[in-house]
């Protein structure tokens, strides 16, 4: 099952591909008929080049790391909800109750953090290859 942020990433893919093809196309045109800027360019291309490798490298982190939060999240959450249940039968105390809700809020407040920096570095990725990070309003 992929959700639309799978597709997201493989469209990104796909446009890093045509861009890092249209930078070569550039560098070389920059090599064939300016040779006095060719340094600066030079410079420039690298720069994008690691823009892009970096968050490319944070988009994988990140996505493994989202993964395994949200498995915490819920089996934390199951958790919560099953020592309620011994609350009210008289099986558990109120202060593990509320401790183990506690650990599901922060297992929820990590997660929705980290999907926050996803979505970051995902802008950073579109700033990195040139496109704009929000489209147009039409």
């Amino acid at each position: 099952k992929t959700g639309w942020g799978d597709e997201l990433f493989i469209a990104t893919l796909m446009t890093i591909a045509v861009s890092v093809t249209a930078m070569l196309i550039g560098f070389v045109f920059a090599l064939l008929f300016t040779p006095l800027k060719l340094s600066k360019y030079k410079s420039l291309a690298l720069n994008a080049f690691s823009e892009v490798e970096d968050t490319l490298s944070a988009e994988n982190y990140l996505a493994k790391e989202e993964k395994n939060l949200k498995e915490s999240y819920i089996a934390l959450s199951k958790a919560a909800e099953l020592s309620w249940e011994r609350y009210q039968r008289g099986l558990e105390g109120i202060f593990n109750t509320l401790e183990t809700r506690r650990r599901a809020f922060e297992a929820e407040s990590r997660f929705l953090s980290l999907k926050k920096e996803r979505i970051f570095n995902r802008i950073n990725l579109y700033l990195a290859i040139g496109m704009n990070a929000i489209p147009p309003e039409s």
